[in-house]
């Protein structure tokens, strides 16, 4: 049976190893073939930018060293370095503080994890990040 998330390329973006490997694991056992990693944010620019557009999804820590998530979504979104402006990204966060969530609400993120997450909350956020825009700011208000 082909997996729905096959085609998928997939930026993980968390600068914890251990986290990164556990999400990765997750994300190929749903079929996902092109699993991306990077340990921080400037790392997560750059390969981003090397990519040309061929990333579809971002999951993306916010508290890391060098450029924190938030930096990234506001480099995403601004479409610094030919970056894909409307990529999805969902974020991944070890706490679901609630100035956090409306920063990147705000910023336009399109989903919310907290770690650790089981395998069907990831497919739940990818499958609603994928087929929906971002997260509308009003909701929270």
């Amino acid at each position: 049976m082909i997996s729905p998330y096959e085609k998928l390329s997939i930026l993980l973006v968390d600068d914890e190893q251990f986290i990164r490997e556990l999400v990765a694991r997750l994300l190929r056992e749903m079929g996902v073939k092109t699993v991306i990693m990077a340990g921080d944010g400037d790392v997560a620019i750059k390969k981003l930018s090397a990519a040309g557009g061929r990333i579809d999804l971002m999951i993306l820590d916010l508290e890391m060293p060098k450029m924190n998530g938030f930096q990234v979504v506001q480099k995403v979104r601004q479409g610094d370095n030919d970056l894909k402006k409307d990529m999805p990204i969902i974020i991944l966060t070890g706490h679901g503080q609630e100035d956090a969530v409306k920063k990147a609400v705000n910023l336009g993120v399109h989903g919310f994890m907290v770690k650790p997450m089981s395998r069907d909350v990831l497919e739940k956020r990818i499958t609603q990040a994928m087929s929906s825009g971002p997260i509308n700011p009003k909701i929270l208000e």
